[in-house]
């Protein structure tokens, strides 16, 4: 395409209404669904995982008293109280 075609077909905007239309045109939106269940809303990050935490988390989550991981996995951990037990 030579520069010329190019100028032809771009158009340049200071509307600001009209920009706002095309950011609406282009965007992207990203929902989550559950798997196998037809008819339920559509639901944002947030709301899935809070989701994932009240119902799914608690069924297959389970507590113990030891637990071997990765050095490289234990220094990305977030918990202090974790990280403070890891440094003794």
């Amino acid at each position: 395409m030579s520069l010329e075609n190019y100028r032809e077909q771009t158009e340049t905007i200071h509307d600001a209404e009209r920009i706002e239309e095309w950011k609406q045109s282009v965007t992207r939106q990203v929902v989550y669904l559950l798997k196998g269940k037809k008819g339920l809303e559509e639901m944002t990050w947030s709301a899935a995982e809070s989701y994932f935490k009240e119902k799914i988390a608690p069924a297959v989550l389970q507590k113990v008293r030891r637990v071997i991981i990765p050095s490289a996995t234990a220094r990305q951990l977030d918990d202090e109280w974790i990280n403070e037990k890891i440094r003794r």
